[in-house]
């Protein structure tokens, strides 16, 4: 009979069709299981149910009255887990997902029944484990099974599954119910709970699932979804607000759960992320309408000490950031009187949060006058706000404030502090001792009296002006007058009556006392953003409707003439038109009429269309025309009003975080061109701002590549040592090189050397001038005695014309507050830094040599002459020598400290100042140049090139002149510890086989001996002319 048959057709039922069939047969053949005990149920899931059955099951199991609870560990619930997760979940996923079914409302609700019994510990660690297990299994060589779509798919269905268990809030909570709830055994709570902190506070979730979505990504290309917890950031936000959830609805007086809440807590803020943690604490519980203060207090006095410090560090950086404005740069240079008043709403409210608190924590009250007070802390680089809400939140302890007056007194007038800390710091504790001294000074004036009339107060001017720093003598004088008028009388108040204690700056710091804040309340406390963005949109709709009007008038006027024009036209000619050939359009030249583009934009002619093109990150052309037309019209439109100064800040912001998304033909060199002139149009401001943006910005290492290159290149343009077109000159492209100098351009990508480019070329120009004169020197000694050569005339008006004619350097009066003293203060603050790893991307070697370049070359654009030069000169010698242990063997580090060296001994061109006050750093120096020296062997060149001149800049060489000249041999001096050593006699004497440099005034002298003189001094005082001790000079 089958041989009479003939095939039609081959029909083959489709996945939903086969669901379908099996279900009606299931229903058909195999009856309904009930399930009376879970022994039943382990074996019904055991044995490969169907869909009825498996319903049935989950049912039973979910049941408060079965004989089973999932939720608490056990060994028949982890068995019932196991299958669960291993072999019902893979089976059954796309149709209690609902994705291969067509009744969505059914497969909706059998989805949460599985949901609701995989929502515990035993669950979530068996589903990390068999992430791992398929991740070693797409990991093994030379196996199929890591390129099957099985592998794919699992990673698939448990990511989603993950995606589904963590979503929302109150899981942390559910699971703390269900598991800890009914245990009364100490052992076992204890164990189930490093179990809990396992899973959700170690991190496990977010690496795990990480490794996973991208493997999925390489397997797959053509999966494209992001799972929210493979991100460190936004699975930290999550668990904050679990947190929080959990914490509402614990009672005020449950000591039990606050002591596991606070434990979570703690492992949340070392994640990583301790400020988002923060930041969600204080919104969840504090600043609802609901205020769960108490309970927030209760969470805080259960954390450790170290983890309170975190909490109290993140909640100032929080409010300093988003909740107070920064320091007005006019008003401080305008010198406007009672400036405080402006934002003292914000400042008492953020006191009030702060007062919140610390109320009833003195752990927390401690690390609060620790950040006052200590090293690198009060806020180092933010406005002046974050400090007057702390001391106004704890104004009314006196003991507090009278304690922190007397610490900052103290400090403030040290030898070792005021010549070894950052200018930056110590600006920030003058703030916080004149707020300090004008809140005793109105609580108790005979206090604030005995305090700074006895102790270290006494000596804190003298100190101050002893030392050779510009600032540190301003700060001392500062205070010394502002404390002198709060507790002397009229006749004897301390007045230095220079130009220096009368400026803008002066009035300013003296101001500082007078300043009234109290503690407000939590309503008025509104973030930065949204007053800012109310007063845009106002500005932005009244210039719009004025733009408008003006853009309908001209449009009138520009039809009138052009009618005229055309009437005058037609007279004239004799009545035949002649039509020209029209222009051709690149645009109109596709053949396709569809790919036509008839919407052509307009070039941008304000900032805020700018701003608005930067922002349009899905539109080619918008951003393609923003980049390409930024540094232009932010450099025509600088000295025109304030529309640049008023979006600097929003402009750098766009500019830093821009992404290649399109593939822009030079887009580094167009983002970085409209950065230099950000930078240029507004120096004070922005060189702040990019100070501040390069360490604290969630930025990639080429994004703050980038900042640190505009920083350069837009100081040696205020500095006059170069130009716009010289920037745009010095980015050249693979192009613009002869081909046979070139790579592919498939592989020009992988080894070409594009990073940095700029500043290592004007790195290596500036070495390459320093070094020049000293060749030059010796090449000139072997050519013969200089009376012998001659030089023409006409040479020598060649070489006057091409001198450049000086200029004023106006980046010598800024570089210090704006550029250098925000880049080594905030160095040294994340270096002493609790919460930031030493592993930061601020400390690789990469970008910390481009940082260390970058503070060289603003250094020699600044040039010698700059006032501030001793101290730069001090803050960024120290931070070299801090980098020698902690940069070992990274050469590239090496490179760029023996470069800052270098610049900075061409900077001091005055040897015997900077001996006498630096002696130390050169010793230091010397000997750390010369252990690199010997240990790079046959290694780097470049190193060797760098280190040799600037060992033989230590030993005497002087090239400023044009010439070479050796000290002689018999003027070495070993240089002592400390330039203020008195026990020096007046020439040199013997000690130990080694002479000891004479201070100041003698040691001039004896430099100016010559021979004749020299060898009159006794046989016991002379130095052998053949022996140069080690560490001379």
């Amino acid at each position: 009979m089958e041989e009479h048959l003939t095939q039609i057709r081959n029909y083959k039922r489709n996945e939903n069709e086969q669901n379908e069939i099996s279900k009606s047969t299931n229903k058909t053949l195999i009856p309904l299981i009930s399930v009376t005990s879970a022994k039943e149920a382990l074996q019904i899931l055991q044995n490969e149910p169907n869909y009825q059955n498996l319903i049935s099951t989950l049912n039973y199991i979910s049941q408060q009255n079965s004989d089973v609870n999932i939720s608490s560990p056990s060994p028949l619930s982890a068995q019932l887990v196991h299958i669960l997760v291993s072999d019902i979940v893979p089976s059954f996923w796309n149709i209690l997902s609902g994705l291969n079914n067509q009744d969505r409302s059914k497969s909706t609700t059998d989805f949460r029944l599985l949901i609701s019994c995989l929502q515990n510990i035993t669950s979530l660690n068996s589903i990390i484990l068999h992430i791992k297990i398929h991740i070693q299994s797409s990991k093994t060589s030379n196996s199929t099974i890591a390129q099957s779509s099985s592998v794919q798919e699992y990673f698939r269905i448990y990511l989603n599954l993950l995606e589904t268990l963590l979503c929302g809030n109150d899981l942390i909570e559910k699971i703390w119910k269900n598991h800890f709830g009914d245990l009364k055994n100490s052992l076992d709570l204890a164990g189930l709970w490093k179990e809990f902190l396992l899973v959700f506070g170690s991190g496990i979730i977010t690496g795990t699932c990480a490794e996973a979505e991208d493997l999925l990504h390489s397997l797959n290309k053509n999966f494209d979804h992001k799972y929210w917890f493979t991100n460190g950031r936004q699975y930290s936000c999550w668990l904050s607000r679990s947190i929080v959830c959990w914490v509402k609805k614990v009672p005020v007086s449950s000591d039990f759960n606050f002591k596991y809440c606070a434990e979570l807590l703690g492992k949340a803020l070392s994640l990583g992320y301790p400020d988002i943690v923060v930041e969600e604490c204080i919104t969840g519980l504090l600043l609802q309408v609901d205020e769960y203060s108490s309970h927030f207090s209760r969470l805080c006095i259960n954390l450790s000490s170290s983890d309170q410090r975190k909490v109290i560090f993140s909640l100032l950086r929080l409010c300093s950031t988003q909740f107070l404005l920064s320091d007005n740069v006019t008003d401080i240079a305008n010198g406007v009187s009672q400036w405080w008043k402006k934002d003292v709403i914000s400042v008492s409210a953020v006191a009030a949060l702060i007062s919140i608190v610390i109320t009833g924590n003195e752990i927390i009250k401690k690390h609060l006058l620790t950040w006052l007070s200590g090293n690198f802390g009060a806020g180092i680089g933010e406005g002046v706000s974050i400090r007057r809400s702390v001391i106004a939140a704890i104004a009314n302890d006196k003991h507090c404030t009278e304690s922190i007056l007397e610490k900052c007194i103290e400090k403030f007038g040290d030898h070792l502090y005021i010549r070894h800390t950052p200018t930056l710091q110590q600006e920030v504790h003058c703030q916080v001792l004149l707020l300090t001294a004008g809140y005793i000074h109105r609580q108790s004036p005979l206090r604030l009296r005995m305090i700074v009339k006895s102790g270290s107060s006494l000596s804190l001017v003298s100190n101050r002006l002893a030392t050779s720093s510009n600032r540190a003598r301003f700060l001392g004088m500062v205070v010394g007058e502002a404390l002198s008028a709060l507790v002397d009388k009229a006749e004897n108040k301390m007045d230095f009556k220079t130009g220096e204690t009368s400026s803008s700056d002066a009035k300013w710091y003296k101001s500082l006392t007078e300043v009234i804040d109290s503690v407000g309340t939590l309503k008025k406390l509104k973030r930065k953003g949204v007053a800012e963005n109310l007063k845009q949109n106002t500005i932005s709709d009244d210039k719009q409707i004025t733009e408008h009007i003006s853009i309908k008038s001209t449009d009138l006027g520009n039809k009138i003439a052009a009618n005229v024009a055309m009437e005058k036209e037609y007279l004239k000619s004799d009545g035949l038109d002649i039509y020209t050939k029209p222009d051709s359009d690149p645009e109109d030249s596709d053949d396709d009429p569809t790919l036509i583009n008839r919407n052509k934009l307009v070039m941008p002619v304000y900032i805020r269309d700018l701003v608005s093109y930067l922002r349009n990150s899905e539109s080619f052309d918008h951003q393609n025309l923003g980049l390409s037309t930024a540094a232009s019209l932010i450099r025509r439109k600088a000295n025109f009003g304030t529309e640049v100064s008023d979006h600097a800040e929003e402009l750098a912001t766009l500019l830093v975080g821009i992404h290649d998304k399109y593939g822009i033909e030079n887009f580094s060199a167009l983002r970085l061109a409209g950065m230099v002139a950000i930078m240029v149009a507004a120096p004070s401001k922005m060189g702040r701002w990019f100070s501040n943006t390069f360490f604290e910005g969630d930025y990639s290492i080429s994004q703050r590549s980038s900042i640190l290159t505009a920083l350069s290149l837009g100081a040696r343009e205020i500095g006059g040592l170069g130009t716009e077109k010289d920037i745009n000159s010095s980015n050249q492209s693979i192009e613009s090189l002869f081909p046979s100098k070139t790579l592919p351009l498939n592989l020009e990508r992988y080894y070409g050397s594009q990073a940095s480019t700029q500043i290592d070329a004007l790195s290596a120009q500036l070495e390459k001038n320093m070094i020049l004169p000293m060749a030059a020197s010796l090449a000139d000694k072997l050519t013969g005695p200089t009376i012998l050569k001659i030089r023409t005339f006409s040479s020598r008006l060649e070489v006057e014309k091409k001198r450049p004619k000086p200029s004023i350097n106006k980046l010598s009066k800024i570089v210090g507050e704006s550029f250098l003293f925000p880049l080594t203060g905030r160095y040294f603050v994340h270096s002493h830094s609790y919460t930031i790893s030493k592993r930061s991307v601020i400390f690789q070697p990469f970008l910390l040599s481009h940082f260390i370049k970058t503070l060289a070359l603003i250094l020699h654009a600044a040039g010698p002459s700059t006032p501030s030069l001793p101290q730069m000169t001090a803050e960024f010698w120290d931070l070299l020598l801090g980098l020698r242990i902690s940069t070992v063997n990274e050469r590239i580090v090496y490179e760029a400290i023996c470069f800052g060296i270098l610049t900075l001994l061409e900077l001091n061109s005055d040897r015997s100042e900077l001996v006498q006050a630096q002696g130390c750093r050169l010793l230091e120096t010397q000997k750390w140049l010369a252990d690199i020296i010997n240990g790079i062997g046959e290694g780097d060149e470049d190193e060797r090139t760098c280190a040799r001149p600037i060992k033989c800049q230590n030993s005497g060489v002087d090239h400023n002149d044009g010439s070479c000249k050796k000290t002689p041999e018999y003027i070495n001096y070993h240089v002592p510890h400390s330039s203020t050593d008195l026990t020096c006699p007046a020439r040199p004497r013997r000690k130990n086989g080694v002479f000891i440099q004479p201070p100041g005034a003698q040691l001039r002298h004896i430099r100016s001996l010559g021979k004749k003189e020299y060898a009159k001094l006794s046989d016991e005082q002379v130095p052998d002319p053949h022996h140069t001790p080690a560490g001379s000079i």
